[in-house]
């Protein structure tokens, strides 16, 4: 009967466990930059008063891109450490989990 006792409260622990991991960090939607916007560059040097020289176009596109690329870079360092450390954490539940049942056992 004991042992019952004991695979019933780790089954309870597990189900809690992934109940509230619903708002994981890891998993939270991301606001990824991959393009330029059409209807921006349209705007800005097409139907602008003056003509825009295509070399323009091409330097202020390439810093476009080179900002997404930065910002992009910053949100998959922080999702990396964020990754790092959810799996540290359960690492350490796992091995607590070990110790809680072979203590009781």
């Amino acid at each position: 009967m004991r042992k019952d006792l004991l695979y019933k409260i780790a089954y309870d622990e597990a189900v809690r466990a992934l109940s509230e991991q619903r708002v994981l960090a890891i998993l939270w939607p991301r606001n990824w930059d991959v393009t330029a916007n059409p209807r921006e560059v349209i705007e800005t040097f097409i139907e602008s008063a003056g003509t825009a020289l295509v070399e323009q176009l091409h330097r202020d596109l390439s810093l476009h891109m080179h900002n997404s690329y930065l910002e992009n870079r910053q949100g998959l360092e922080q999702l990396a450490l964020l990754f790092e450390i959810a799996g540290a954490l359960m690492a350490v539940e796992v091995v607590l989990w070990i110790a809680a049942i072979a203590s009781s056992t």
